[in-house]
């Protein structure tokens, strides 16, 4: 039997009601973020909010399709105790980037995010990050849009930016993909690049580079590379030396640096692999980390024990690596969209077809995937 929307949406909710995860964490950021990081995490996560009637249809179509796949996903993941795996069977076929990535926190692709900043000024800044940030868009089919040079644009309430970037904030931070939706409508911050328009680093240097490509590679979806569950950093840091020098707290700790614990795993194939991770969130991952991501942070060697471990690597990372790229390649693919979308759509179907006797939720959650 076949569902309706309607009555596919009930199902969802009433399954995982009962299993709600405490909620994410709004931000992922640099250590020196962390009071940005408090203030901001107390408000209730823009993407899960009612869409306003002022929210444009297509960006209210993304925020549905991404509610109804993650709670598409955590009904085949609970369906998938025993085999045969039907996740692994749609997985298989489906986008799975080389980093973490917040599987239903990325935009749609080909979107254009509009960008703006809170100051005015700094033009020869804004330039530069403009120009960092546009690199991304090298790998995949996902756009800034910062508004008319040489002034840029600068924030106002409900400009449809959702990248919007301070300079006054504390630290480096910004909200993970489609969390930063809806922002506009108060002119919040949802990216902090404290003091880089004084300039605090060379604008050309590789430390002004890093610090902009990771940020913006949080607002595509990426996670940090040191909280990959292979990699286990975790037992490595210093917690107390990083705790008194960031002033960050227990939670803090765990909710920033802990190694990423999933409670479900799913193989997509021998490269990638997909979990729910402890905020309920869906995480996607390679079988190996990336030392050479920019998504890695290059902490100091008194924020390990000593001697440091594996995970201790002083370098700064500015350019994306070959896993990045693949990451954002994946997630947001440019060409053969129409053949991509009809393979995707007959791998679900096919699946279907082979798994004639699963329950009629199950069904229901892999036709959610269907593009």
């Amino acid at each position: 039997m076949c569902l309706s929307h309607s009555a596919f949406a009930k199902l969802l909710f009433a399954l995982i009601v009962g299993a709600a995860a405490t909620p994410t964490s709004v931000l992922s950021h640099d250590l020196a973020g962390i009071h940005s990081e408090r203030r901001l995490s107390q408000q209730a996560t823009q993407s899960d909010k009612p869409v306003p009637p002022t929210t444009s249809v297509d960006l209210a179509k993304q925020v549905m399709r991404a509610r109804e796949q993650e709670q598409a996903f955590k009904v085949l993941f609970q369906a998938n105790a025993a085999t045969p795996s039907y996740m692994a069977h749609l997985l298989k076929g489906g986008v799975a980037p080389f980093s973490i990535i917040d599987k239903f926190r990325k935009w749609e692709p080909g979107t254009t995010l509009k960008v703006c900043f809170h100051s005015a000024g700094a033009n020869d800044v804004k330039a530069r990050i403009a120009q960092i940030a546009s690199q991304w868009s090298k790998y995949g089919a996902i756009y800034f849009d910062f508004g008319k040079t040489p002034s840029f644009r600068i924030c106002q309430a409900k400009d449809g930016a959702f990248v919007r970037v301070s300079f006054r904030e504390k630290g480096y931070f910004s909200r993970i993909g489609t969390r930063a939706l809806l922002s506009d409508v108060n002119n919040e911050v949802t990216m902090g690049l404290q003091d880089l328009d004084e300039p605090r680093y060379p604008i050309d240097g590789d430390k002004f580079k890093s610090i902009v490509m990771h940020e913006f590679g949080h607002a595509l979806g990426l996670a940090h590379e040191h909280q990959h569950p292979v990699a286990d950093c975790f037992p490595q840091f210093n917690l107390n030396a990083i705790k008194q020098a960031y002033e960050w707290s227990d939670k803090d700790v765990e909710e920033n640096l802990k190694t990423l614990q999933l409670s479900s795993v799913a193989a997509e194939d021998k490269f990638y692999k997909a979990g729910l991770g402890p905020d309920g969130d869906v995480y996607v991952f390679s079988n190996m980390p990336d030392r050479l991501s920019v998504m890695r942070y290059d902490l100091r060697s008194e924020d390990f024990k000593q001697p440091p471990g594996s995970c201790f690597d002083p370098t700064v990372n500015s350019e994306p690596s070959s896993g990045d790229q693949a990451a954002i390649a994946r997630a947001y693919p440019k060409s053969n969209s129409t053949k991509g979308i009809l393979a995707n759509n007959t791998l679900i179907e096919n699946v279907l077809k082979k798994h004639p006797n699963i329950t009629s939720v199950e069904r229901a959650a892999l036709r959610a995937f269907k593009l």
